[in-house]
């Protein structure tokens, strides 16, 4: 599937997502889907080699199957099961081989800034190359910014985690009501792209452009491990180093410096809008050493991050 879906048009992943969003509907209709929710004990812990986000997290699994380590639990997620990741539960995946099936799968991230669905692949290990086993969006729908999304995860949350009927259903039927909600928020197919394949793309701008794509990969991992710059350079057909290059040229500064700004920001935010303590928020966004996230932090913006919390820093741009 995945080697298919490289190749397709804006238009031909538009209507591929909502085939997979419509087929999951059918599948819960039946009740021949799984959906889980692991063990919420450990929530904003620490843990080494694992990460979490300040985000409900779904993943709906299309093909392949993925291995989630939690602190009180371990699943393997097989096509036609959905795990359901609530806000603060530190978590790993690995993405386990199928044989010769590709890994595919659905997300929704619903956080404070809004709700989104993207169609994820992986790309398999080759011998001339180093490419991570961290999947990566292909194709990005934002859905409409309403507290529909961020309610209705929040509840499937509070349901308990028991196998009862009762937990079951009621987790069945508010994840069904979800995904026909998402349906028609996005309506028909348009031919506005999220994520374009790069062979779409015209010829004269495809310097551009990679670094363009580079760019959306590395925003849609903020809340995450980022991936390899050989992933980043596969996914737009060029070398690590030539994509370097032209990131450089394009965007001012390296792809590591890139990074730390859009995650520094995104830190800003979210200390000026919730109430997430400092630690969480460094650790959601890949600094484990708050001491260092605070020295950066300052250095980027004049102040610390206590400090903004505290409002010294609202006048300051």
């Amino acid at each position: 599937m995945y080697a298919e879906q490289e190749k397709l048009s804006n238009m031909e992943y538009s209507i591929l997502l909502r085939k997979h969003l419509l087929f999951f509907c059918e599948l819960l209709e039946s009740d021949k889907s799984t959906i889980h929710l692991p063990v919420l004990k450990g929530r904003w812990t620490k843990r080494s080699g694992s990460f979490f986000h300040l985000s409900s997290e779904i993943f709906l699994q299309l093909s392949g199957s993925c291995y989630f380590e939690f602190p009180q639990q371990q699943l393997v997620i097989n096509p036609r099961d959905i795990v359901i990741v609530p806000p603060g539960l530190p978590h790993k995946e690995t993405v386990l081989p199928r044989g010769q099936e590709p890994f595919s799968n659905l997300v929704y991230m619903v956080g404070e800034e809004g709700a989104s669905v993207h169609l994820a692949g992986c790309r398999r290990r080759t011998a001339d190359a180093v490419i991570s086993d961290l999947p990566y969006p292909i194709y990005l729908e934002a859905l409409p910014v309403r507290r529909f999304y961020k309610s209705m995860t929040g509840i499937m949350e509070e349901i308990p985690s028991d196998r009862s009927d009762e937990s079951r259903n009621l987790r069945r039927h508010l994840f069904h009501s979800l995904l026909l909600q998402t349906l028609l928020d996005l309506g028909a197919p348009t031919d506005k792209a999220s994520f374009i394949p790069v062979g779409d793309y015209p010829q004269g701008n495809r310097k551009h452009y990679r670094v363009g794509v580079a760019q959306r990969m590395i925003q849609e991992h903020i809340m995450g491990p980022m991936p390899l710059v050989s992933d980043l350079a596969a996914a737009v057909k060029c070398s690590p180093n030539h994509l370097s290059t032209l990131f450089h040229d394009v965007v001012g500064v390296t792809i590591k410096e890139y990074i730390n700004a859009l995650k520094l920001d995104y830190a800003r935010r979210i200390i000026e809008t919730t109430t997430y303590n400092i630690s969480e928020i460094a650790w959601s966004c890949g600094y484990h050493d708050t001491p260092y996230f605070t020295k950066i932090f300052r250095r980027r913006f004049g102040f610390s991050p206590v400090e903004l919390r505290r409002g010294k820093g609202s006048n300051v741009e």
